[in-house]
């Protein structure tokens, strides 16, 4: 159990989840313009949505973590900020790195569903979005 708990919070430091309050306040005004402008979202895919805008959001910070161990920028010698799981604790980088792969994959699958639900244009801002993101 221990070591489950420490591998969840390994990953919630890695994708800074805390962080994601921003991301959801513009989702969520983006939800309301849609409800407001269509009168409807359907359930389903907001769920999926959801999960894709978190996956892109969480594995954007991932990629940024990663980069930032990887180049030097995220070294003692000149930050002291204890949420740089990477440089504090014992974790490899390639773990930051992988985690974002994944979490950018899922977002993928989830994107690809949406487009069949709702059309080609959904794609197209998506891959701009996780382009953006990486």
């Amino acid at each position: 159990m221990k070591k489950w708990r420490r591998r969840v919070h390994l990953f919630l430091s890695i994708v800074e989840l805390k962080t994601k309050a921003i991301s959801v306040v513009t989702y969520g005004t983006a939800v309301v313009y849609v409800l407001y402008t269509q009168g409807a979202l359907p359930p389903l895919l907001f769920v999926l949505m959801t999960a894709a805008v978190l996956f892109v959001d969480m594995g954007t910070t991932a990629f940024n973590n990663y980069f930032d161990f990887r180049s030097g920028v995220d070294v003692p010698e000149y930050s002291r900020d204890e949420d740089k799981v990477l440089m504090w604790e014992d974790i490899s980088s390639f773990t930051a790195l992988h985690i974002a792969v994944v979490l950018f994959f899922c977002a993928v699958l989830l994107g690809l569903i949406i487009t069949v639900l709702v059309g080609i244009p959904v794609a197209v801002a998506g891959a701009a979005s996780m382009a953006v993101g990486y």
